[in-house]
């Protein structure tokens, strides 16, 4: 998969689970985060900016894990996005009690951290120790 058709999807999954939030609290959300493919990203899935309302997604780690993507890590991220929207959590609030709420009211299992392995990062780190 390619940069460009990473972004697009990454945009239309973003763009549809925001939807999704917007139905959740209505009238209290701002607009939809935009998105960004940062190659940059090896084992970090995605990273949401709140105060900019944007949200970088790992162009390995979508391109390798698509369906994870759409189903866990946007949500994910979106989530920190509404968390911010709707209470402006104190410092470092990233994963807290309202975060979590957002997260299972998307039927979701709040995990803080991702499982997915980018075997293209693992490759080029087994080289260099080669």
């Amino acid at each position: 998969m390619e940069r460009n058709e990473a972004l697009q999807l990454a945009t239309m999954w973003t763009g549809n689970t925001w939807a999704r939030l917007e139905k959740m609290y209505p009238g209290k959300l701002g607009a939809c985060p935009s998105v960004e493919i940062n190659a940059r990203l090896k084992t970090t899935a995605g990273y949401c900016y709140w105060e900019l309302r944007k949200i970088q997604y790992s162009l390995e780690l979508f391109t390798q894990h698509p369906e994870h993507f759409r189903l866990d890590t946007i949500p994910h991220e979106l989530a920190h996005q509404a968390n911010w929207d709707l209470y402006r959590p104190e410092g470092n609030g990233c994963h807290d009690a309202n975060w979590k709420a957002i997260i299972v009211r998307l039927g979701l299992e709040p995990n803080r951290c991702h499982t997915l392995v980018n075997s293209l990062h693992v490759a080029r780190r087994a080289k260099v120790k080669a």
